[in-house]
């Protein structure tokens, strides 16, 4: 059986649907089946023009009375004949099927999902680092020598209640000049014939001191325009019956919680354009928030590999130094935050004071003393200097306290940061090995390297030996060409 078949020299992958050019005129031949054959893979007996006994080089061929492209497996010489071993090219010969059909692109080099993660290229042992730093001002500075940065909350009993004020490091040192007063000069009635000291045994202002705490957040932000937290400074205030001037107060309003919110932009891993924000997700990424007086907090990386930055709020209940921090990330674009976090810490420090004075029992105790040796006096000169000695206990200085020493320890610098580990990938080959699609596509409008679930391609006029090789092709990886 003779026919026309056409030869060309293709260069192209085996697993490629690449035909000859549209304009490629290759070399037109006829040329006689040579039997026993199939149509899928025909012998051919090729009699060219010029016979030198050289060996052809064409690889490929078309035959227009089969509608299919193949390949060139071997050329054989036998006395003036060539013969042509073929073998069909199904995904050339059904190429515009194929580009047409809806396929599930496991991998493409066309297009990408960057959220799915490549576990085709592994992890190295290389790490990078990077590190965000808001820009603008810390939430504190404390200078833990003067204690300038922060301010002094004071419980004060006023009466019948307890009245909390807010002051500096200056206000509240002459706070306890005027109530720690020694001499009681500033108490009105202090006077009275009863003696200082006497008056310092029945006083003792610690008493009407409830609690003394020194809190991470200055005075200016405070009161500063804005805010409300404190009611308007006041000269005169009460410690208990007495009433006291001279030192500007502030008074926290009740139930009041400080709150302040640092905006922190999420380091992205450096491969994450190329390869994907799946990179930005554990094992590859690792973030770690430091927040002050906590120290560092690792965060969920395949919760926040999507996010752009992270709210850190920080609330402060102004009496107690009792605070908490809370992350919520957030998206460019979106209104809606993630919940990262809660975690509580202690950023009020308990500010001790003492007091130089003297305890009832004591008192007490000499009292009695002194009236025993008032009457044993008569009867005993020694006895009545026993009672003298007895009576000079009152005024023998006894230190009390109020509150617990609290520890500044990283209290100086308010500051939060996002610390980032990246590890490393290999390099990955896109060309030929694709990256994750996962998604439903038409191979023509692709292109380039894929590779498919499910191979199946209906609608086409083939025998099964043809279905199984595309299937095979598609399902293993091929190029759309």
């Amino acid at each position: 059986m003779a026919l026309p078949v056409r030869f060309y020299n293709l260069s192209k992958p085996e697993n490629s649907t690449k035909r000859p050019a549209a304009d490629a005129v290759g070399l037109l031949l006829n040329c006689v089946l040579k039997g026993p054959c199939s149509k899928l893979s025909p012998r051919l007996e090729v009699q060219f023009a010029t016979n030198t006994g050289s060996a052809p080089t064409y690889n490929y061929a078309y035959i227009e009375e089969f509608s299919r492209y193949y390949w060139v497996t071997n050329w054989e010489y036998d006395g003036r004949l060539w013969i042509a071993y073929l073998d069909v090219d199904p995904l050339a010969t059904f190429k515009s099927t194929i580009g047409n059909t809806d396929l599930y692109i496991l991998r493409s080099s066309a297009a990408q999902n960057g959220s799915i993660r490549d576990d085709m290229y592994p992890v190295t042992g290389d790490i990078t680092t990077d590190i965000f730093i808001p820009g603008d001002a810390p939430w504190w500075t404390i200078n833990q020598e003067t204690g300038v940065g922060g301010s002094y909350v004071v419980g004060v009993i006023s009466g019948q209640s307890v009245i909390y004020y807010a002051m500096t490091s200056v206000s509240f040192g002459q706070f306890c000049e005027k109530v720690l007063d020694p001499t009681l000069s500033n108490y009105a009635g202090s006077s009275l014939d009863i003696g200082t000291d006497l008056a310092k045994m029945i006083f003792r202002p610690f008493e009407y001191i409830t609690s003394v705490t020194y809190i991470p957040v200055s005075m200016a932000n405070l009161i500063g325009a804005g805010t409300d937290y404190v009611e308007p400074d006041v000269n005169t205030w009460r410690v208990g019956f007495w009433t006291l001037t001279g030192v500007a107060l502030f008074p926290i309003k009740k139930a009041k919680t400080y709150t302040a919110t640092k905006r922190l932009t999420i380091p992205k891993h450096p491969k994450t354009a190329a390869r994907g924000k799946y990179l930005n997700a554990p094992p590859f990424t690792e973030l770690y928030l430091s927040l002050p007086r906590l120290g560092y907090v690792p965060l969920d990386t395949s919760t926040t590999c999507d996010l752009d930055y992270i709210d850190v709020t920080v609330h402060i209940d102004i009496v107690t130094g009792e605070a908490y921090y809370s992350l919520a990330g957030w998206r460019t674009g979106y209104n809606a935050g993630i919940i990262l976090g809660r975690y509580s810490a202690q950023l009020g420090v308990a500010v001790q004071l003492a007091q130089d004075g003297l305890t009832i029992s004591n008192a007490i105790d000499a009292a009695t003393n002194a009236a025993a040796g008032i009457v044993s006096a008569a009867e005993s000169p020694l006895a009545a200097a026993g009672s003298v000695s007895s009576i000079t206990r009152i005024f023998e200085p006894h230190i009390s306290t109020l509150g617990n020493y609290g520890g500044f320890i990283d209290m100086q610098a308010g500051t939060c940061a996002l610390a980032a580990v990246f590890r490393d990938v290999t390099a990955d080959d896109n060309d030929h090995q694709g990256r994750p699609l996962m998604a439903v596509r038409k191979p023509l409008a692709l292109g380039g390297y894929m590779k498919v679930l499910d191979g199946t391609v209906e609608d086409v006029i083939a025998t099964r030996e043809e279905l199984r090789a595309i299937r095979g092709y598609l399902e293993t990886g091929f190029y759309y060409e």
